[in-house]
């Protein structure tokens, strides 16, 4: 388990580093880079959308986590 955990997080940061991140409002319109209002992050280069997590309660907050697969 843990050699996936370290998998994952080699994979997201490669990702990341090459990057080409653009923010995303909650009305799903592209938005200033220096913004601080951003529900999601579009990563150009890769064409994933990663959650920005929040500390209120609802779909994003920063407790919950999601899963895509059956455990």
């Amino acid at each position: 388990m843990h050699k996936i955990i370290v998998c994952l997080i080699l994979f997201i940061y490669r990702l990341i580093v090459n990057a080409q991140l653009i923010k995303v409002s909650e009305r799903e319109n592209i938005i200033k880079s220096e913004s601080k209002d951003h529900r999601c992050v579009l990563d150009q280069k890769s064409k994933l959308i990663w959650e920005v997590k929040l500390s209120d309660k609802g779909l994003q907050d920063e407790n919950s986590s999601y899963i895509w697969f059956d455990v």
